[in-house]
């Protein structure tokens, strides 16, 4: 059984709050994806791009934000326009 795509904002266990992209499928968008947050972060969230696959091409990365309680607000809103802008659905499991 394959994993299927998503788009998911979430706390792992031993992280703080991340954003994780998995959409294999389509490489070039997970490049553009990943520029975007780089370019978009919210400022003082202090987000690190955690893992990525392939030099950006894989179609995997998570963000991590290490200060997401003082600015949840800021990330959760970069997250749905994540979402909006690439037509995805946003998973929410904070």
């Amino acid at each position: 059984m394959a994993i299927q795509p998503y788009l998911k904002l979430y706390r792992p266990h031993l992280k703080g709050v991340c954003l994780e992209w998995f959409f294999p499928e389509d490489p070039a968008a997970s490049v553009e994806f990943a520029n975007w947050m780089r370019a978009n972060a919210p400022p003082r969230s202090d987000m690190f791009h955690q893992g990525g696959s392939n030099e950006l091409a894989g179609g995997w990365h998570l963000f991590e934000f290490w200060n997401f309680a003082s600015h949840s607000e800021a990330v959760t809103a970069l997250a749905r326009d994540a979402a909006k802008k690439w037509g995805k659905q946003l998973i929410v499991e904070l």
